[in-house]
């Protein structure tokens, strides 16, 4: 589900744009992409009546976070228990183990598979 989702979204964004009176066109992603850099480094500037930039704004801080994390990935966070220990998990399935690594690593049910070998019989 959630991959049909992310494939109509990838197909809309990369839909055009058409503006009329310009004849120009752009697609949807590039439009947003503008937008919030634009948002990031613009936001709270001021201007005087003339439309001249008199004084810098500083920027949406939430627009300029998205980029970075966009940029450089969002920065991991240190995960501990009681007393800073390390945290104990216990799996009760297979299945449970592989929501664990499917959410903590990405990997495809292909790719776990790889990883795991059987036990060899007698």
């Amino acid at each position: 589900m959630r991959r049909d989702i992310t494939h109509e979204l990838v197909s809309q964004l990369n839909g055009i744009l058409k503006y009329p009176k310009t004849k120009e066109t752009q697609t949807y992603l590039s439009r947003i992409v503008y937008n919030l850099i634009r948002q990031a480094a613009t936001k709270g500037d001021e201007y005087d009546s003339e439309g001249k930039l008199t004084k810098d704004g500083l920027g949406d801080l939430q627009a300029i976070l998205a980029i970075f994390d966009r940029l450089e990935g969002k920065p991991s966070q240190k995960v501990v228990g009681s007393d800073d220990g390390p945290v104990q998990i216990q799996y009760r399935t297979i299945e449970e183990v592989h929501m664990y690594l499917y959410e903590q690593h990405r990997l495809s049910l292909d790719g776990l598979l790889a990883l795991w070998h059987p036990p060899l019989s007698n």
